[in-house]
């Protein structure tokens, strides 16, 4: 083989390591793409989490002030629903939650309540996550056994359940 056609077909030889190179690179890059985007849906989620956790506050607050909180304006009226915009210090909408108290269960023999939030992040028509957070309360101001005596669980919460979707 000549000398020349030895030049070529080391450029030849460089330039098909380059292009496999450039391959690999390229797959760890689509990799790393993957990794970044789940790293932030967790983040949105995390954040649309405390959305929620903030709503369920916001009730047990308002719950904490006033004993008859919700509202119940009938006999048929068993649930209870509020949403509040929570925006950041510039203005701007962070995200919304959306409470649902049901007070089906109030009264004796059962007396507790059970408090859903809705936490959405950003948009509430087209959210970047959302994640529903549920509490039973306890309200019942004796034991509910036939010891009677004052309730040490009550106003106590019960976490049932966290879903997102």
């Amino acid at each position: 083989m000549s000398r020349y056609g030895q030049r070529g077909s080391t450029l030849v030889m460089a330039l098909f390591i380059s292009v496999l190179l450039l391959i690999v690179g390229l797959g760890f890059l689509g990799q790393r793409e993957g990794q970044y985007q789940a790293a932030q849906e967790q983040v949105y989620f995390v954040r649309a989490k405390a959305l929620a956790d903030a709503g369920l506050q916001d009730a047990l607050g308002k719950l904490a002030k006033d004993i008859e909180f919700p509202p119940i304006r009938s006999v048929d009226q068993s649930v209870f629903s509020y949403s509040e915009e929570m925006r950041d210090s510039g203005g701007q909408l962070v995200g919304t939650f959306r409470v649902s108290v049901n007070a089906k269960y109030r009264d004796l023999p059962y007396a507790v309540l059970e408090i859903s939030s809705v936490g959405l992040l950003g948009d509430p028509a087209d959210p970047l996550a959302r994640v529903e957070r549920s509490i039973e309360v306890d309200m019942s101001a004796e034991v509910r056994s036939n010891a009677g005596g004052a309730n040490p669980n009550l106003f106590k919460t019960h976490y049932t359940r966290t879903n997102s979707l």
